[in-house]
């Protein structure tokens, strides 16, 4: 009978059944999913050739790198293939024993250890001595800048080191875009299959031979979510990252969530597109998910007063809705003229200095109604902005004292009483 550690799952001969289910599972798929794939680094990297128009030494390094890459997953098929057919045989005999150590369970057979299992019900089956070294070119034309922020977004999230940087991957994608932005001499080993409930994965290691790591140790690493911004958090979130079905982006930080914005997922997208990335990363569950990503972007309203044009807003509050229109002048003759002519209507404004050369001037809440009424295009504005918003004058509004009702204009109670039952409500106007 095979021996269990106590206390893990429900007993030995439950966790026996589930590991004779997963080695008959593997078995039946690993011719498969090998070719998978190969297939798959064998298209990708053909279409990177192509579509980045590589040639000389760099298709030549591409191309010795795939080949290497396809000879190491058929000796992971051999080996794996031989390893597992042993494992089941011995399952079946129930000549197995568990051993417990820290937090994972060696599965031994014969004084040799043929599989792992990690406490979050990871089954692994490791290999031996496929490895290779090879070249990998520098394939995307980056700024250092960039270059910079995804290597730290890499860091934050999956990479480690031991004085060269490191990555441990199941996912080819993630591997081929690690290798472009890690560029240069490289060591790549198939450590093992991991044997899941539906499917099996290989397991790749990469060593970026050309670089010193430049966040070393914990601090390192803390150091380099600091500076994983922008660019950053596309390496970050494919490597610790996921979306919701309501496709907002967060990145896993310990048992915490890091949010980012859909507008800036989306500019990151643009940035992969421009520069190429994506045909590394196409077809990829990560990013199919952060590339398909919707982004409502801002429809400005505006209205002018004689020669000045502003943008009218409305933002939510806890109290209710504020709403305000917003112009930038170029001088401070701009600015006194903005005010005479305001003064004139009664409205007055705030100002303030803008990156030190410009006066950005709003009109807030009361002075925004005054002018709907004042002045018929002000007065479309406004109900533009009540539609885009979907706003309306409520029955509850109507109750809700506005200063407004008493000299809003005929044609178009609705549209001003709603204005001002929302300030009203905001305590803004």
């Amino acid at each position: 009978m095979a021996i269990g550690p106590s206390g893990w799952r429900t007993g030995s001969t439950d966790l026996l059944a589930e590991l004779h289910n997963r080695i008959e599972l593997a078995l039946r798929i690993l011719d498969k999913k090998i070719n998978e794939e190969i297939n798959k680094v064998t298209t990708k990297i053909e279409k990177i050739i192509k579509e980045l128009h590589l040639e000389g030494e760099q298709e030549k390094a591409l191309l010795d790198f795939k080949e290497k890459l396809v000879d190491a997953l058929l000796a992971a098929r051999v080996q794996a293939k031989e390893r597992l057919e042993k494992l089941i045989m011995y399952v079946e005999d129930g000549t197995i024993t568990f051993e417990k150590k820290s937090k994972t369970i060696h599965v031994k057979t014969a004084n040799d250890v043929s599989l792992y299992i990690s406490s979050k019900g990871t089954f692994r089956l490791p290999l031996n001595n496929i490895s290779f070294y090879a070249y990998f070119p520098e394939l995307f034309k980056m700024t250092p800048r960039e270059l910079i922020e995804l290597q730290a977004g890499w860091r934050a999230g999956d990479e480690g080191e031991r004085g060269t940087p490191r990555m441990e991957t199941v996912y080819i994608e993630q591997l081929l875009f690690w290798l472009a932005t890690r560029f240069g001499d490289v060591n790549i080993e198939i450590r093992g299959i991991n044997l899941n409930q539906g499917n099996i994965t290989i397991v790749y290691f990469a060593s970026a031979l050309s670089w010193i790591e430049q966040w070393p140790k914990k601090n390192g690493k803390n150091i380099a979510k600091i500076i994983a911004k922008r660019l950053g958090l596309l390496t970050w979130y494919l490597s610790d990252g996921f979306t919701t079905k309501n496709q907002n982006v967060y990145i896993s930080i310990e048992n915490k969530h890091k949010y980012i914005s859909k507008y800036m997922a989306k500019k990151i997208v643009t940035w992969c597109y421009k520069k190429g990335c994506h045909i590394i990363l196409e077809g990829w569950d990560r990013w199919e998910s952060i590339k398909n990503i919707k982004v409502h972007l801002p429809h400005p309203i505006h209205a002018t007063i004689e020669q000045f044009t502003f943008r009218l807003y409305c933002t939510k509050t806890n109290t209710g809705i504020c709403v305000f229109a917003r112009t930038l002048l170029k001088s401070e003759t701009e600015l006194q003229r903005l005010k005479e002519l305001l003064q004139k209507r009664g409205i007055s404004i705030t100002w303030q200095v803008w990156k030190k050369k410009y006066y950005l001037a709003q009109i807030n809440g009361q002075s925004v109604l005054k002018l709907v009424e004042q002045l018929p295009e002000w007065c479309t504005a406004a109900r533009k902005l009540l539609k885009k918003y979907k706003l309306q004058c409520t029955d509850e509004d109507e109750k809700i004292p506005c200063r407004m009702q008493r000299c809003r204009p005929a044609e178009n109670p609705p549209l001003t009483c709603a204005l001002g039952c929302f300030g009203a409500r905001a305590k803004i106007f």
